[in-house]
């Protein structure tokens, strides 16, 4: 298990790294206020395929190896999601006619007519892509994936350096996309001769709804502040916190290939299989997190000053503890996982809603007052919450050991994050999280022997 997880784990950090790269190479290129642009244009990027996908990325996670069972399986699900993206496309064209010019500091045409078209060209890629990591076909998901962020990383920086311009982010993410979406068809990895099939709609829609307001809402926890500091401060300050975020989000590349692999063998294992694999995403998230932590301080600290302009340096020392807001967010994927193994996706959506109004409420509170600082807080306080709540309800609503592992993890960095702790002792703590991982995982494996 370990070699396929650092296999998935080097392979999505280098596509996860690649994104990170071009953020840290743009600020040479553009200026902050261009820069806080690619900000807004990336949240939305992020944001609307939660709305356009319906949530059926899921559905291929969860019944793609058993859609035999299910009549016109994939034709349905494309079909349903070319309505979705067209139907944007139509609100797109109406707010246009009717005068509206700009939303969130875009403009209507041409940045968001290009930004759907991306949307919908990288949503498709990843429903093959998720059919891939289904079927195990391991080598072909390392090559697709590698071919498009390498292409995009290319091609965006490319347009950027050439155009000086934030609409090169967008034709170069296109243009990779559409090159990626025709290899895909010609390779036969998508179908298109079955035929819409409405109870097959009705069936799969009623699992997926729920994971279109998990989705959104989640992802608004660390996208919606954006829009909120555009707002109220200026588009100067989204390109500042744009950069910051980008670093010290750096953290969620510690789950985000151990995911990719660990999550379709949670959804197929026995209950006592799938609690030693969420006990070992525990284990090599935190570990590997430990180790991005520890460089993610080396360079706030120590080279940020070498490369990069006063107006990022100025808000270098919100990076750290934006890192350390992610510190409990592993243990909100696994409660998440939990309750998808158990089908219960409308408490997943309903708990999503919740946190993201707390985010959203306090973010309108205190960014006005303290600035960039308080949507850093208010980062800390969502993923807090986040983490609790999921982990509670996933365990059937009792104080069980995750519950109080989540209240001791939190209070233990909310005092690192207080007392300004240096960095050394925060990697520490996390160090020490990783043994006692192993070691439950070791007492699970013993348990499950028997």
């Amino acid at each position: 298990m370990l070699k396929r997880i650092l296999s998935y784990g080097f392979i999505e950090g280098v596509a996860k790294g690649l994104n990170k790269l071009i953020l840290l190479l743009l600020p040479f290129i553009l200026g902050t206020i261009d820069f806080g642009k690619v900000g807004l244009i990336l949240s939305i990027e992020t944001l609307l395929p939660f709305i356009t996908l319906l949530g059926f990325e899921r559905v291929i996670l969860r019944f793609y190896s058993q859609h035999d069972e299910f009549k016109n399986f994939d034709r349905t699900i494309n079909i349903a999601i070319n309505i979705a993206h067209f139907l944007v496309l139509c609100f797109l064209i109406i707010a246009y006619i009717y005068g509206v010019r700009d939303i969130f500091g875009l403009y209507v045409f041409p940045d968001l007519f290009l930004l759907l078209i991306l949307v919908y060209l990288q949503g498709t890629n990843l429903l093959v892509l998720n059919k891939l990591r289904v079927q195990g076909l391991h080598s072909k998901y390392f090559g697709a994936r590698l071919f498009l962020q390498i292409g995009k990383f290319l091609l965006v920086f490319l347009l950027v350096y050439f155009t000086e311009s934030y609409i090169g982010y967008l034709i170069g993410g296109i243009l990779i996309a559409f090159i990626t979406n025709i290899v895909f068809r010609v390779t036969g990895s998508t179908t298109i001769t079955q035929k819409f099939d409405s109870v097959t709609f009705k069936n799969l829609f009623a699992f997926s709804w729920p994971f279109i307001f998990h989705g959104l809402a989640t992802n608004l926890l660390g996208n919606g502040d954006k829009f909120i500091i555009e707002k109220y401060l200026t588009l100067f300050e989204v390109g500042q916190y744009t950069f910051v975020y980008s670093i010290g989000s750096m953290m969620v590349f510690g789950f985000v290939g151990i995911s990719v692999y660990l999550e379709p063998l949670i959804y197929k294992a026995t209950v006592e299989k799938k609690e030693k694999y969420l006990n070992d995403y525990l284990l090599y998230g935190t570990a590997i997190s430990t180790i991005l932590y520890f460089c993610i301080n080396i360079f706030s600290h120590y080279l940020m000053d070498y490369f990069y302009s006063n107006s990022y340096r100025d808000v270098a020392y919100l990076i750290p503890l934006i890192a350390i807001s992610f510190v409990v967010y592993p243990y909100y994927l696994t409660a998440n996982y939990r309750m998808i193994y158990d089908k219960r996706t409308k408490r997943i959506a309903f708990l999503s809603i919740l946190t993201c109004l707390l985010n959203i409420g306090l973010n309108f509170l205190l960014i006005p007052k303290f600035g960039l600082y308080a949507s850093v807080l208010v980062t800390f306080i969502s993923y807090v919450t986040q983490a609790l709540l999921f982990t509670y309800i996933s365990v059937g609503g009792r104080i069980e050991r995750q519950v109080l592992e989540v209240v001791v993890i939190s209070l233990s960095f909310y005092l690192c994050m207080f007392f300004n702790a240096h960095y050394l002792v925060v990697t520490v703590l996390l160090g020490s999280l990783v043994i006692y991982f192993f070691f439950t995982g070791e007492k699970l494996y013993k348990r499950n022997a028997k």
